[in-house]
């Protein structure tokens, strides 16, 4: 959800006559242009932007609880796989993939192993 702050920027600035275009460009690509258009028409219709609820699916296994299972196995001295982890909490390897990933800032990493020759 964009912060209240840039909304109430995108208000101002269109209750003092800018334009729709002008307000995109002011804001230098904070906010893409069919959310100032969809705010907009919040305002004409309401008088404010008022989001009900956040948009898109709400979710369902990366609740708070999962995260916080993830987060103190994680902080477990023994390293585990993402794999292994996912089983383990009877959670999909996507599901804790993007735990990690989104919730936090974790990039994947492989331990490379190489072969010898000889």
């Amino acid at each position: 959800m964009k912060s209240k702050g840039i909304q109430k920027v995108v208000k101002t600035k269109y209750e003092n006559g800018d334009g729709l275009t002008k307000i995109f460009r002011d804001l230098a690509g904070a906010v893409s242009l069919p959310t100032i258009k969809l705010w907009i028409k919040m305002i004409n219709t309401t008088g404010s932007i008022t989001l009900s609820s956040p948009p898109g699916c709400p979710r369902t296994v990366c609740t708070n609880a999962a995260i916080v299972k993830v987060k103190n196995r994680i902080n477990q001295k023994k390293r585990v796989s993402i794999r292994k982890l996912g089983k383990g909490m009877k959670i999909s390897r996507t599901s804790v993939q993007r735990i990690l990933r989104e919730d936090y800032g974790c990039n994947p990493c492989r331990t490379n192993r190489s072969k010898t020759v000889g």
